[in-house]
């Protein structure tokens, strides 16, 4: 993904997705429909990490990338 300046559909999907805008927040079928297998919304001062299964995010309180964070 280097020298890429924005995500394309076609791009392979992102092994983690970090959401900080908290002005417009980006909805989770978003991430879904590109499959990000992985996916932390920080809000309200806190950090949720939400995993891919079978089409849909489920919380997780373990991120399978940082096993020991």
């Amino acid at each position: 993904m280097i020298g890429h300046r924005k995500f394309e559909l076609n791009d392979p999907p992102l092994d983690l997705a970090i959401e900080t805008d908290v002005t417009s927040k980006t909805t989770l079928d978003a991430y879904v429909a590109i499959a990000v297998p992985e996916l932390w919304i920080y809000d309200s001062k806190k950090i949720k990490i939400y995993l891919l299964r079978d089409g849909h995010y489920i919380e997780s309180d373990n991120s399978p990338n940082f096993p020991k964070g």
